[in-house]
Parts: C-alpha cells; structure tokens; sequence
C-alpha cells in the first residue's frame, strides 16, 4: 500500500469569497479518498481496488479528478479496515455526479450479506417498502443485523429531488440517536433515533456497488464519484457548510478563465479575455499559501512552481473568483 498519509485541513481554500475561517475538517477524518488518478488512501489504511470504473473529470474540470461508473458492474471495493468500524457518532461526505438515470444503485455502503443486514448504507432509488428504481438518495443503518427486531435508521431526499449534476452528500450519525442526510448544504431529513454502533468485520467498503447473499456485487450505480470522506464523530452543520464551500460552492462569475496545461510541469498559463486579472494564490490540500513566481498582465498570467503534486489555484478578478484544481507533475 503506498503511505499517503497528510494532516489535512483546507483552511483557507476558497471559491467564492475572501479568507474566513474555516473549521478544522481534518478532525476526527479517518479515511480520506480524493480519488485523484486512483483510489489509493490519503488518509487511513486501506486503498480501493477498482473493478470497472474509469477516471473521469471531475467538478473543477480536472480530467482524471473522478471515477465514472457504468451501473452495469462497475464498483470499488476498499476492503475491511479498523476506521471503517464506528462505535461513536460518524459521518460521511461524498461527491456524487447524478447523469438523470433513474436507478437502485449503491452509493456507499458497509454490510453483512446475512438479512436483516447489519448496516451504513448510503443509496440512490427506492424505499424499505418499495423496491422501484427512482432519483433520491436515501441512507439506512442497522446496529445488529442478527436481530431483526434492531431498529433500522432510514432517511431519504424527497423523490425527483436530485437534478442533473454536481451533488454533495453528507450523513451524520449520532451513536444513540438521529441520523441526518444533507444535500448540497441543506438539512434535507432525520430518521427516528436508535442505535449507532456498526462494527461489521469481514464485509468490505464498497463503492457504487452492494453485497447480497452469496456475498455477490449488484445494485451498481451509475454515475460519478469524488472526494470521499469518513469521520469518527458528528460534523457540525457549519462544518457541513465549510465542506460544500471548499469543494465546490457558489463561485462567482468571473468571466471566461482559462487555466492550461493541467497536469502541467512546473508552469502554467491563466488567461482572462473577458476580466481584468486582479490576483492569483495557489495552495496545497492542508490549505498552506504555495510560493510562486508569476509574470503578470492585465489579462493574463504565467504561473512557474517548484510544487510537485495536487493544489488549489485561486483566480481573482474584477467580476469574481474562480478555483481549480490543478496537478503539478515531475
């Protein structure tokens, strides 16, 4: 396994607004997945083996900042590890691109192959009462799978909810209580409080696809997926808010920005025909201001770096703020 392990935090890293303070999201973060070129593990200890999925572009127009799968087999499976057992409150975040099929697909998901499925499962499609393919998302949990007595958490967006697009999805996990499901920075439902300890050894993580008896994938979804992260503890509501702003937000227009080559070698070229350049910051993914050199004019910048790999480059000008990501290679 390649040891990718960073103290993470995106203080600092904006889309649309001046600095503010953004609250630590590194805390309590025990797997993180970028899903930048592979799957592999930025922090925590398991790396995704992808079966059938293709690096896509992402949010921010990064070519391969993504997975894109088919809903016909495609999933990735990131193994049984110690950080995906939660015996306090937990949350999940997740990038999903919903391409308008209407579909049963598993998103997220971490359960026994046995009914009544112990269980965190974050799907797209249908109700506990009624298997048909539709457009929401919706989260269940079950505490004890060997008892079909156990209380089962569920909570859904409401039907026809999800337009075509870039959607934030984010579950919070209270260990004997609620479970609430955010979309796009909005509280969108709470289930009935019950249970909160899942510690499902054995059964592996799976991404875009599920587990049922004998222990086979279905329920693929189709789709993209980026930036993947597991908490040991209840985000906040501002902290949700800090994750939708600093992987996406409300950017503002800022004219027609051109950033090429990404991946580039050590530079790169921004040019603005339709606004005035007003500054330029790069940063790394602990949010850390980069040193650079640039050759400045009104309309265009040339960019020279001796970073090596993922940053943020934040792209002023007199009509808004524009952020992308963009990769340095050797």
């Amino acid at each position: 396994m390649m040891n990718k392990k960073i103290l993470f935090s995106l203080i600092g890293v904006l889309l649309a607004f001046p600095f503010f303070s953004i609250a630590q999201l590194d805390s309590g973060l025990v797997a993180y997945y970028p899903l930048n070129g592979d799957a592999d593990a930025y922090i925590g200890s398991s790396d995704g083996v992808v079966f059938g999925p293709a690096l896509a572009e992402d949010r921010f127009g990064l070519s391969y900042g993504a997975y894109e799968f088919d809903g016909e087999n495609d999933y990735i499976d990131f193994g049984d590890a110690p950080e995906f057992q939660f015996t306090t409150d937990y949350s999940i975040s997740i990038w999903i691109y919903f391409d308008g099929t209407v579909q049963d697909g598993a998103i997220l998901q971490k359960r026994q192959n046995i009914t009544p499925f112990a269980m965190y499962s974050l799907n797209m499609g249908h109700s506990p009462q009624n298997y048909v393919p539709d457009d929401f998302v919706f989260f269940q949990h079950r505490e004890d799978g060997f008892n079909a007595s156990s209380v089962l958490k569920y909570v859904a967006s409401p039907e026809d909810s999800l337009s075509v697009g870039w959607h934030h999805i984010v579950i919070t996990n209270e260990i004997n209580g609620r479970a609430t499901l955010y979309v796009d920075n909005k509280v969108i439902g709470t289930s009935e409080s019950g249970p909160g300890n899942v510690q499902i050894s054995t059964y592996p993580l799976l991404v875009g696809g599920s587990i049922d008896p004998p222990g086979t994938p279905n329920n693929f979804f189709k789709g993209k997926m980026d930036d993947i992260r597991l908490y040991n503890r209840a985000l906040s509501l501002g902290e949700v808010s800090d994750l939708f702003a600093t992987g996406f937000g409300p950017e503002l227009y800022a004219g027609q920005v051109e950033i090429w080559p990404n991946p580039a070698k050590g530079k790169v070229k921004i040019s603005s025909p339709e606004a005035a350049i007003t500054s330029v910051e790069l940063f790394d993914i602990a949010g850390r201001k980069l040193r650079f050199h640039t050759e400045m004019e009104r309309f265009s910048v040339e960019l020279t770096t001796e970073y090596q790999g993922l940053t943020f480059l934040k792209v002023m000008t007199n009509k808004g703020v524009v952020l992308r990501k963009l990769v340095f290679e050797e």
